[in-house]
C-alpha cells in the first residue's frame, strides 16, 4: 500500500466585515462573535460593551 502524504490545508485570510461596536474591519483570523443578527464584532470590543452595560444596571438598580 502506498504511503499516503496529507498536504497541510492553507490558511485563507477573508475579511469579515466591520465590528459592530468600533467599526473597524475584521478578519477571520482574529478573535470574533457572531450574533443573531448576522453582525459581528471583536470579542474584545463586545466584552468591554457588555461590562459597561452591566455596571449601568447596577447602578440603575442601586438607585431604586
Amino acid at each position: 500500500m502506498a504511503k499516503k502524504t496529507w498536504k497541510k490545508p492553507v490558511n485563507i485570510v477573508m475579511d469579515i466585515g466591520p465590528c459592530k461596536y468600533c467599526k473597524k474591519d475584521m478578519v477571520n483570523t482574529e478573535s470574533f462573535v457572531a450574533f443573531y443578527d448576522k453582525s459581528k464584532a471583536h470579542y474584545e470590543c463586545m466584552k468591554a460593551e457588555d461590562a459597561k452595560q452591566q455596571q449601568a444596571n447596577n447602578n440603575h438598580s442601586q438607585d431604586i
